[in-house]
């Protein structure tokens, strides 16, 4: 029997003999009374110090030993023993000292009593033999009548009580069997939910438990954010059976530099991420970056393909960085994104430097969710040269922000702001409008050049609004 199911066991049976001792304590205390009201002399002391000893060990095994938070079924098992084998020396001990006949009929209660209360069949055949071997001691010299009545009697109440305990035993391990299922199911469902699908790594939900519980604790940890560098591509190219093939392949090499210190886990798409326990030795965690980059840039072999990847990483340190789980990722985040737009494929860790940058950026993305944009947006023009004519032949249009809190904001950190921000399009609809107006004041032979985001660019829809504008 495997010790999940010995515990499952002794779990499904422990409020049973719980509940079993209880009755009994106050069983045998009234019978303790019983015994001062009727018993004088040795008798009382004998019967009245077993029954009393039995209400005291009924106590102790029921608050100290199953009220343990660990109980196996060994130990439980021994207390379904020890209760039976203390009813059977009360009984014994009370048949011995004033031996009636009628009080053989205890024997034959004792064996019904077994084959409810015993843990294991094991120990329920045991207890219920000496309740009936005893009582064939205490007949075999009776009458032939008397004897015969007893003996079918013991043989009537043997079949009884082994039917009573495997129908009780087959009911409880049914429960056990549906429980252990349950639980089963349970740990399947608990991984499925913790962890990624396609590469078995733990997943977004699991990771930022472990990001709460890390920053909880309080102990120090690097967290940082893997990026690959040219995956889009291959899985556009190629196709996402391919592409999925690919990031299951790098799970495992990331897997390959997991170990007591290292962790890893998939965020999203071709997003991971890592812990790194320990101080503030960025150094150490530069040279890791770097390592884990090189060993991601190998060329991987996926369906008589040889497809390579390269990777970002950005890094950032708890508690010296951020203190809260979110502004960790965020800082983490951030250097990964300040890593793939300076130069791909290396490792970025977070700093003052970033800290600065990131504040400024915040402070330009809020004013421009409250800016008033058709007010503040504007735009200038550059003259473009027809260099055979010698002559101004059109304008770039080129955008100005002017805010009345920030002043006047660089193209290129306003820009950006709003493609984080998912504002780019709002900004460039009212800057292409303005644009249009100034074209219909120029002359019919003068050009405007308008520049767009890639984040417009990649929505056709938005595109075919703005030329709907234009015709």
């Amino acid at each position: 029997m495997s010790k999940r199911r010995q515990a499952a066991i002794a779990d499904a049976y422990r409020p049973i003999v719980r509940s079993f001792l209880l009755s009994g304590s106050f069983f045998y205390l009234f019978i303790t009374v019983g015994h001062w009201m009727k018993q004088t002399g040795p008798d009382f002391l004998v019967l009245a110090g077993i029954s009393s000893a039995t209400v005291l060990i009924y106590h102790l095994m029921r608050v100290k030993v199953l009220g343990a938070e660990r109980l196996d079924l060994a130990r439980l098992e021994l207390v379904g023993v020890t209760a039976n084998l203390l009813i059977y020396l009360n009984v014994l001990t009370h048949v011995l000292l004033q031996f009636d006949k009628g009080m053989l009929i205890y024997f034959v209660l004792m064996a019904m009593v077994y084959s409810m209360s015993g843990v294991t069949m094991r120990s329920t055949l045991l207890s219920v033999a000496l309740a009936l071997l005893t009582l064939y001691a205490f007949i075999r010299d009776l009458p032939p009548d008397e004897f015969n009545q007893y003996f079918f009697v013991s043989v009537a109440t043997t079949f009884a009580s082994l039917g009573i305990a495997s129908l009780l035993r087959k009911a409880i391990h049914r429960q056990i069997e549906a429980r252990l299922i349950a639980d089963e199911m349970a740990g399947k469902a608990q991984t499925l939910a913790d962890h990624d699908s396609l590469t078995g790594l733990p997943n977004r939900r699991s990771i930022f438990q472990k990001l709460d519980a890390l920053t909880r604790e309080g102990s120090p940890f690097w967290f940082g954010v893997v990026d690959l560098d040219g995956f889009k591509s291959i899985n556009d190219s190629y196709g996402h059976i391919t592409g999925d093939g690919l990031l299951c392949k790098i799970a495992e090499r990331l897997g390959e530099l997991a170990g007591e210190t290292v962790s890893i886990g998939r965020l999203a798409g071709d997003e991971f991420a890592l812990f790194v326990k320990g101080g503030e030795d960025e150094g150490a965690v530069q040279e890791l970056g770097d390592r884990i980059l090189a060993h991601l840039s190998a060329p991987c072999e996926i369906s008589m393909l040889r497809l390579s990847v390269g990777g970002s990483i950005g890094f950032a340190h708890f508690p010296t960085m951020a203190t809260t789980n979110q502004q960790l990722y965020e800082r983490a985040d951030y250097a990964l994104y300040r890593a793939k737009d300076n130069a791909r494929g290396r490792t970025l860790i977070f700093n003052a430097r970033e800290q600065a940058e990131m504040n400024e950026n915040a402070r330009i993305e809020k004013a421009l969710r409250q800016a008033d944009l058709e007010e503040e947006m504007y735009l200038v023009f550059q003259p473009q040269q027809h260099l055979v004519e010698d002559r101004i032949c059109g304008f770039e249009a080129l955008a100005r922000w002017r805010n009345p809190v920030l002043g006047l904001v660089p193209p290129d950190k306003f820009i950006r702001a709003a493609e984080r921000a998912g504002l780019i399009q709002n900004l460039t609809g009212i800057l292409f409008r303005k644009g249009l107006a100034a074209l219909g004041r120029w002359t019919p032979d003068t050009s405007i050049s308008f520049n767009l985001s890639a984040r417009d660019l990649a929505d056709r829809a938005f595109i075919f609004s703005l030329v709907a504008q234009v015709y």
